[in-house]
């Protein structure tokens, strides 16, 4: 039996060295056949594309190498390294050198992304950020995909033995590849959420934070901890936690979180945001508004915390937030204001 069949590493070397000839074939030139071929493997799984991006990457900060290293301008081929404003085309290679250059693209891109080098060249965190309007699928370098919402923040950090996501403010969903030896991480607010393989869903606001499973299970924990123990509190599928006040967390104390089963509408109107519309069956006004308010500069504001409690159903575009309010505003459930530009306020109408 080989021990490097069910290797992870192993299967992600062997996708990082067939992604690295691809993009060489493609600089030389692809025929319309290996061009399908090539879109093919790339949809075959989210690890080929993400190695794809990250080589891409990779050889994106080797045409600034000579910045950094200036001794680096004496190469084979000077020209490999020379920025230029057009695509160029490379010469044929022979067998032999592709072999070579694949090498090199390999070693580059193991150089880049060493744990000693990474922060070298600004590789040591990866940035995502989406602002208002904002949507973002990230297929990242293990396999597994982030989903982020609109306003969202969040820097990535891999090494050998963790994958980390640090989210800094909005919401994420995470369906994480399955690897044994190397836990994902999402820490936010202070706390700690564990997974090896499953798809959860993580939302801060201010100091709370809410987690919520859809596929598989994660420990939850104080981030300060580092490592969850084996009493750390659970999440299944189809379970909720809310952290009301990350300030209360503390690593010597329980973790103050509120956990709940919640039905299969509530994981849908959880994660609408994910949809081209917006889906809401018994929602309330302020998660509504919430949602909306993600999405646009154009703000919706509850005057009337009250409010909040009204239920709303129904599917909308969302960026049409004028034809929602005058849907609530026709059933006489509310007043308009726009007072400002950006902001819509809703009062409560007045009972005739």
């Amino acid at each position: 039996m080989n021990p490097m069949a069910n290797d992870p590493r192993s299967e992600n070397d062997a996708i990082e060295s067939k992604a690295a000839a691809w993009l060489i074939e493609e600089e030389s030139g692809l025929s319309p056949e290996h061009a399908t071929a090539f879109r093919q493997w790339l949809e075959e799984d989210p690890r080929h594309a993400a190695a794809v991006e990250q080589l891409r990457a990779a050889w994106g900060e080797l045409l600034r190498l000579r910045n950094y290293r200036p001794g680096a301008q004496v190469h084979p081929d000077p020209e490999l390294l020379a920025p230029t404003p057009h695509r160029r085309t490379l010469p044929v290679l022979r067998p032999a050198a592709m072999a070579a250059a694949a090498a090199f693209v390999m070693l580059a891109a193991a150089f880049l992304w060493s744990d000693r080098f990474r922060g070298f060249f600004g590789y040591d965190v990866a940035h995502y950020v989406t602002e208002s309007g904002g949507f973002n699928r990230v297929p990242l370098p293990d396999g597994s995909v982030m989903t982020l919402n609109a306003n969202t923040e969040v820097r990535v950090r891999f090494s050998r033995d963790r994958r980390l996501v640090v989210l800094l403010r909005g919401e994420g969903h995470f369906t994480v590849a399955h690897e044994t030896r190397r836990p994902f991480d999402v820490e936010t607010n202070g706390l700690q959420v564990r997974a090896v393989g499953t798809e959860f869903n993580v939302r801060t606001a201010n100091h709370a934070v809410e987690v919520l499973v859809t596929h598989g299970r994660v420990k939850l924990a104080a981030a300060a901890i580092g490592e969850p123990g084996k009493d750390a509190p659970t999440l299944d599928a189809g379970e909720r936690a809310v952290l009301a006040d990350a300030t209360s967390l503390a690593p010597d104390r329980a973790l103050p979180l509120s956990i709940e089963r919640v039905s299969l509408d509530d994981v849908r109107a959880a994660l609408a945001w994910q949809s081209p519309q917006l889906h809401f069956l018994n929602s309330t006004l302020a998660d509504v508004a919430r949602q909306f308010n993600q999405r646009n500069h154009l703000q919706i504001i509850l005057a009337d915390a009250e409010l909040g409690n009204i239920p709303v159903g129904g599917s909308f575009r969302p960026e049409n937030v004028e034809a929602f309010v005058r849907l609530l505003a026709s059933a006489n459930e509310v007043t308009v204001e726009r007072s400002e530009p950006n902001r819509i306020v809703l009062r409560r109408a007045t009972k005739r």
